[in-house]
């Protein structure tokens, strides 16, 4: 799975809504989408900016394999 499908899958499985996401990174919410759909190549700086700023994570997470698993039950337990 390439990066762009990683966070598109990850914003969909945790309810995100695109513009929000794209507001919280400081990233323009047209480029976002492209950089979702895949049409545009992120940026290191993009890309931490999303997971650190926007989404709270390490930017690190989106590249094991069981990242969806992971963050999942990750919010179950800490119910």
């Amino acid at each position: 799975m390439r990066m762009h499908e990683r966070l598109a899958a990850y914003l969909a499985t945790n309810g995100l809504k695109k513009n929000s996401v794209a507001k919280s990174a400081g990233v323009n919410e047209g480029r976002f989408y492209r950089l979702l759909d895949g049409s545009t190549r992120i940026t290191v700086d993009e890309y931490e900016d999303i997971c650190r700023k926007a989404l709270g994570v390490h930017p690190q997470f989106f590249y094991g394999e069981n990242f969806l698993e992971t963050k999942k039950s990750e919010s179950v337990s800490a119910s």
